[in-house]
């Protein structure tokens, strides 16, 4: 008996299991949700300035059964994105905020403007989603960087894929384009457009959608009614 335990504890260690208690019901966890809503404006110091260029959704990033609130904004000329991740703790009581992989100076992905975001799934059930980062360096030049992002254990890990530059050229008076790959080395439009698919061949690809809601439109709800668009917001996510 005691070496079945032992192999079977051991198994669990080398697979990476955790054995993990119920999620609390989706409604409780909306009501979790709903609840660190109203205190954002005194936590996120830009957000009553820019609410209307701030946009809000639940989702379930990491497929572990807590929801998260995604809050996130597009500022300045440069299209500098900032976004903010809260996932209802295990408990139902409380939120965990996520941390990022990466320091306070790298400019992530661009989440606002995705509505159908592309996924992978690996053999361990990893969700790879594929996100963009657009910056204008003024008019004159613009980059795009492919991400791979995960979420994980309250963490985010992001994946540099290809990139994206157009510069202008003074002579031609057009804008010249080049696409690289992660090590920096020139590659096509077509397989710029393809690194997803290239990189993550094999695994299972889908599309996953994100209801999005403006914060200030939110920030008007009754609580109720902040419940309910939290609510919609969650089914699009699952495809309902």
């Amino acid at each position: 008996m005691r070496k079945t335990i032992l192999f079977l504890t051991l198994a669990l260690l080398l697979t990476g299991c955790e054995k993990t208690a119920p999620a609390p019901a989706v409604e409780d966890q909306l009501s979790v949700l709903a609840e660190k809503f109203n205190t954002l404006e005194s936590e996120i110091d830009w957000l009553p300035y820019v609410g209307s260029a701030t946009t809000c959704a639940v989702t379930d990033l990491n497929d572990n059964g807590l929801l998260e609130l995604v809050v996130t904004s597009v500022q300045g000329t440069g299209h500098f994105s900032t976004t903010y991740y809260y996932e209802v703790n295990e408990g139902g009581t409380d939120v965990t905020v996520w941390e990022s992989a990466e320091d306070e100076f790298f400019s992530e992905p661009d989440l606002l403007k995705e509505f159908n975001v592309l996924m992978y799934l690996d053999a361990d059930g990893i969700r790879h989603y594929i996100l963009s980062d657009y910056l204008r360096n003024g008019a004159a030049e613009s980059v795009v960087s492919l991400y791979s992002v995960v979420y994980k254990s309250g963490r985010i890990e992001y994946t540099y894929l290809a990139g994206k530059c157009e510069r202008y050229n003074e002579e031609t008076r057009n804008f010249d384009t080049t696409y690289t790959d992660a090590d920096g080395t020139e590659i096509t439009w077509e397989a710029f457009d393809a690194m997803a698919d290239t990189v993550f061949a094999g695994m299972t690809k889908k599309v996953v959608t994100v209801g999005w809601s403006v914060y200030d439109a939110l920030a008007d709800l009754s609580q109720a009614d902040l419940i309910q668009s939290f609510s919609y917001s969650y089914e699009a996510f699952r495809g309902e």
